[in-house]
């Protein structure tokens, strides 16, 4: 009988051995953001493959992450061998109909898929016409393009989210990339670099002991300090001084997550190895030296 079938372009340089197909479902998570679940991953020759039955169901969306490797072969496509050249790249967004795709409906994926490298998402080139250059699975890949500039009120995750070419969205606010954790170059006045996993994205610059930070569409952020120096962050948990956190963000105004534990900022320039605004039994000890931000211990 007929079989749905999704296809794609062979790579325009370099020859691939193998191709990956992965599918991806979407789905809505908590504050109504959007979510992804592997639905299937499937590993072929051809630049096509007929969809198996029961992977796509009705009235649910997904896109299709491909990916042309010149490294392993059918037989053993969990095998790598160097020289290996790989990039994945992912679909447009499809939502199936009432009842399911229609047997022999063909599912153009839209791309090309080539071996001769990641997109660049500094310089956002390596995509097609429409594409962006965002990030899936901690890796650099092409993918539908947004409407949100840098700055705007995002949905979706770093992953999946509406933000233009350039931009990745962080806490609902599309954020530019930029190139070098640390550094100023690639963002806006009084941001800076940081990395994010796979992936470097500018936040804005503050004054963890004297905290002024806008509130975006994602609530009030917080002024954290990092290895470069405070920055704004949406406040996540809100966890007391004191209390057990995981990330630097968990903790309240005025605090942030070391060593799983909410700890106090306070100023060493002012109270070196000191009580100071800490609580009785604590003093205030360095904790960046960069601009001597300390923590009660």
């Amino acid at each position: 009988p007929p079989t749905s079938r999704i296809s794609w372009k062979a790579p325009a340089l370099g020859t691939a051995s193998i191709y990956t197909v992965n599918f991806q479902k979407l789905g809505v998570g908590a504050n109504n953001s959007t979510n992804q679940k592997l639905a299937a991953f499937v590993t072929t020759t051809d630049t096509f493959l007929d969809i198996p039955p029961g992977i796509l169901e009705s009235g649910q969306s997904y896109f299709f992450v491909i990916a042309a490797t010149n490294g392993g072969n059918i037989d053993a496509p969990s095998r790598r061998r160097l020289p290996e050249a790989l990039t994945p790249v992912a679909s447009a967004i499809i939502t199936i109909g009432v009842g399911g795709v229609e047997p022999g409906t063909m599912i153009d994926a839209g791309i090309d898929a080539p071996t001769s490298g990641f997109c660049d998402l500094v310089g956002q080139t390596g995509c097609s016409a429409g594409l962006k250059c965002g990030v899936l699975q901690n890796q650099p890949m092409c993918q539908p393009n947004g409407a949100i500039s840098i700055d705007g009120t995002c949905t979706g995750t770093n992953e999946s989210n509406n933000c233009t070419s350039g931009g990745i969205c962080i806490f609902q606010t599309c954020r530019a990339f930029c190139p070098q954790d640390g550094s100023a170059a690639g963002c806006a006045g009084n941001e800076t670099c940081h990395q994010f996993g796979g992936f470097n994205s500018c936040l804005t610059n503050c004054n963890s002991l004297a905290p002024s930070c806008p509130t975006t569409a994602a609530g009030s952020q917080g002024c954290y300090e990092t290895l470069t120096g405070g920055e704004c962050i949406t406040s996540a948990s809100n966890i007391a001084i004191g209390g057990t956190c995981t990330f630097l963000n968990d903790c309240t105004a005025g605090s942030g997550c070391l060593n799983n534990v909410c700890l106090k900022y306070c100023d060493f320039a002012q109270f070196p190895d000191v009580q100071g605004p800490c609580n009785a039994g604590q003093t205030c000890q360095l904790h960046n030296a960069n601009n001597n931000v300390g923590v009660c211990l």
